[in-house]
């Protein structure tokens, strides 16, 4: 019997103020430290992730709202110090950045405009990252290359209310685009057995197998360049 052992501790603090004018801004920070002790792994691992966020909120002549924010993320595993890290102007900073911001336009009675843009990102977790297990023969590999997954989202909406006797409800019409970079998905095939390198092509199955050492067959996740939707 194996036992894992996972340790969270969280701590957030946010501060909102309101003005009388329609103003309001949000603003706050995040601290998540997280000791991952697994019998399967090869030691133990921690991360820390500390985030600082702000937003600010408008309402215009009772019909226009207009909202944008930033967060400023440092994430870390064990050493690697530069999880994060990010060329804001060519220059390279530990910290990943993020913007969004959006509005929502009444052009009349029931008649709305709205337009958005969002950045994100997903930080792979330790178990994604660093585990290594067999499963009935199928292997989980590790791969300490695998990035953050990175995604911009545009969105261009109109939404219409309409009454027709005692039926009352919305058309909503909406266009979107989204991309991804370094996209986390998994791959399947065959691997290393010793770096547990992914082995792309039948010449280096075959290499294994000529230096006496079988294959390992299973999936790891890695990074697809580009998606969009």
């Amino acid at each position: 019997t194996q036992t894992d052992k996972n340790f969270d501790y969280y701590l957030d603090y946010q501060f909102n103020k309101k003005w009388e004018g329609g103003a309001q801004i949000t603003t706050g920070v995040t601290l998540e430290h997280i000791r991952y002790d697994s019998a399967v792994m090869d030691e133990v691992y921690k991360s820390d992730n500390i985030a600082a966020f702000f937003q600010y909120d408008q309402r215009f002549w009772d019909r226009l709202s207009v909202s944008a924010g930033v967060r400023a993320e440092y994430y870390r595993v064990n050493n690697h110090h530069r999880e994060a890290e990010t060329k804001i102007f060519g220059t390279k900073v530990p910290f990943r950045p993020v913007f969004r911001a959006g509005l929502n336009y009444q052009l009349a009675d029931y008649s709305f405009i709205r337009a958005s843009f969002g950045q994100g990102y997903r930080n792979p977790s330790i178990n994604e990252k660093y585990l290594r297990k067999d499963i009935g023969g199928v292997g989980v590999f590790p791969n300490n290359e695998v990035k953050a997954e990175k995604g911009v989202n545009a969105e261009l909406g109109f939404k219409q209310g309409y009454k027709f006797g005692n039926l009352m409800g919305f058309f909503d019409v909406a266009g979107f685009y989204t991309q991804y970079t370094d996209m986390i998905e998994f791959r399947y095939g065959s691997f290393d057995p010793n770096s547990y390198a992914y082995a792309n092509s039948p010449q280096e199955i075959l290499g294994l197998i000529s230096k006496d050492q079988i294959p390992g067959i299973g999936a790891h996740l890695y990074n697809v360049p580009k998606a969009r939707n």
